[in-house]
């Protein structure tokens, strides 16, 4: 909900600011509500050639010092641009997550279908402690309802709604709610 949520900001507006995800994730109170969320953010999908100008444009957005981290030579980009709370979340800003098989397969599965997709487990970049994690998409396009092939929904793509969670985190969470109901 709290991804869905974030979607509807961007679809009153194509230019959310840092600030409005920023006091849009705080009015959430993440850490109350959401177990073994760490954040949530917003992904975009650049193609190499509209790297530059990309890069331009967000570091004229609050961020001069925004930087892109990637490898490879893939034609696109799942740039990460908007992640809160920052503090503990800054070094996923910028982090390409179209650069790693496990996380573009995710990002791509959820692009194709139009659904809230998980990856398989990862090490998140932010994570000192280095748990397992999950990235959690819900992608966003153009038209609703969602075009029907996957070709159309990646032409009609908006960008993706993420959220980095930490796996232990989550399931303590689980069992919170469930009033220790459940044996996993």
């Amino acid at each position: 909900y709290g991804l869905r949520g974030l979607a509807g900001l961007y679809r009153q507006d194509d230019d959310v600011s840092r600030r409005e995800v920023r006091e849009y994730v705080a009015a959430l109170d993440i850490d109350n509500n959401f177990p073994g969320v760490r954040g949530m953010g917003h992904i975009t999908r650049v193609d190499r050639k509209d790297f530059d100008a990309f890069l331009k444009a967000e570091r004229q957005d609050e961020m001069p010092e925004f930087v892109v981290k990637t490898k490879g030579d893939a034609p696109d980009l799942y740039v990460i641009h908007r992640i809160e709370p920052l503090a503990r979340n800054k070094a996923a800003l910028g982090f390409d997550v179209g650069q790693e098989a496990n996380r573009r397969q995710g990002i791509e599965q959820a692009i194709a279908t139009g659904r809230a997709t998980i990856t398989h487990r990862i090490t998140l970049v932010q994570d000192a402690k280095k748990r397992p994690g999950l990235l959690m998409y819900v992608p966003m396009y153009n038209r609703d309802p969602a075009p029907l092939s996957p070709a159309e929904r990646l032409k009609a793509l908006r960008g993706v709604t993420y959220s980095p969670l930490v796996l232990d985190e989550v399931m303590n969470g689980i069992m919170d709610v469930s009033e220790h109901k459940l044996d996993i």
